[in-house]
């Protein structure tokens, strides 16, 4: 059995901008992404940004847009991502029955 160790952070830079670290212990990495929020008027949204970058791994970052409405209970999501070398879809759907199950 093998055990990782790890942390992670993300930061809200503005209304608009984030930042994540992910920190791995064991094995040494670090992996970093953002977002950035071009249109958001609730309830809809729309962001770009990238996911996955590993310079210590030598992974490159996978850029993203994605799509979204964010309701009172219904969140739905669409986008795309370049992952490796090839283009990937994005969707979701949750659903919050209330703010404690969120």
């Amino acid at each position: 059995m093998r055990i990782r160790i790890n942390c992670k952070a993300e930061l809200g830079l503005t209304e608009w901008a984030e930042l994540a670290v992910f920190r791995g212990f064991e094995p040494d990495e670090w992996i970093f992404g953002t977002e950035i929020g071009l249109f958001r008027k609730e309830p809809y949204l729309l962001s770009i940004g990238f996911i996955n970058w590993s310079p210590h791994l030598d992974e490159d970052p996978q850029p993203f847009i994605e799509a979204g409405y964010w309701g009172e209970h219904h969140k739905v999501c669409i986008g795309a991502i370049h992952a490796g070398y090839k283009n990937e879809a994005i969707l979701g759907y949750a659903y919050d029955f209330n703010e404690r199950w969120r």
